[in-house]
């Protein structure tokens, strides 16, 4: 089944994030600037899906690389948020371990490189939403000094979460074959990528008050 209009207006939100990131690129700590290639290959490689799935061609095997980086890239970020403490270096190893899972997944045939992913994803929105809530809950013990709403933290795990949820519940409407009544990822996918440009937003510099 080939890509409609929907799909490309949804591709089309994911260059808001990476836009708006490019453009605050100096702004970013060293965390978030990870998120702006990572944003850039997503929407090259779901471009890239688009054309494949047109042509009639097989693109499932393109998940099973986009996974493992999105996993790797927003470990590194959480890490980078707890430098120095043990708890940088234990994301860090999740990174290493999730491989590791994945790997036997396909040595196993239990998901084949040109089926859909669906082990793999689950895996990677179950511990990604552990770890984020993990985060919330010690944002909520230690709050930063700002406005939470300014707490560029906050809007990455909200979108975090937000992202792993849709995903999950559409992986579940794919096991149930329900997949083409309920549009999961037209509601979702919008509103992580406001998300994540929200979180890019943080880091612009208000405007300094007229003295005049």
């Amino acid at each position: 089944m080939g890509y409609g209009t929907t799909d490309y207006l949804l591709l089309l939100t994911e260059l808001l994030p990476l836009g708006i990131g490019l453009w605050l690129f100096d702004k970013l700590n060293r965390g978030f600037r990870l998120l702006v290639p990572l944003f850039g290959f997503a929407l090259m490689a779901n471009l890239v899906f688009a054309l494949m799935r047109n042509e009639g061609l097989n693109a499932m095997p393109l998940m099973h690389i986009v996974t493992p980086l999105e996993f790797s890239v927003f470990m590194l970020v959480f890490s980078v948020w707890y430098s120095g403490s043990s708890w940088s270096l234990l994301l860090r190893a999740c990174i290493p371990l999730f491989y590791a899972i994945i790997l036997n997944f396909k040595l196993l045939d239990i998901e084949p490189v040109d089926a859909f992913d669906g082990f793999s994803s689950s895996l990677e929105c179950l511990w990604l939403s552990v770890t984020a809530v993990i985060i919330l809950i010690n944002l909520n013990r230690n709050p930063p000094d700002a406005p939470l709403h300014t707490t560029p933290q906050l809007w990455l795990i909200a979108s975090v979460l937000v992202y792993c949820m849709g995903n999950l519940l559409f992986f579940a409407t794919v096991q149930l074959s329900i997949s083409n009544t309920i549009p999961v990822h037209e509601i979702v996918n919008p509103i992580v990528n406001i998300g994540y440009s929200g979180a890019f937003l943080c880091f612009r510099k208000p405007r300094q008050k007229s003295s005049s």
